[in-house]
């Protein structure tokens, strides 16, 4: 539950870039990643520029809008 005022507006802002940049050695690509949420970008492209969700490799990509 989000519970404090702003939470789904920082969620469905753009993520920032940390200070390496947004290439991910885990999925070995560039992913965005805010509030511990995978956002949508050129490479893993989600709904809108504002969804967020997780991705996973057995059941694909959650998201919401």
């Amino acid at each position: 539950m989000l519970t404090r005022p702003g939470s789904l507006e920082a969620l469905k802002a753009p993520a920032l870039p940390p200070a390496n940049g947004f290439y991910d050695d885990g999925i070995r690509a560039e992913a965005q990643f805010s509030m511990g949420f995978m956002k949508s970008s050129r490479e893993w492209p989600v709904g809108s520029p504002s969804a967020f969700g997780e991705g996973d490799a057995r059941l694909g990509i959650g998201e919401c809008e």
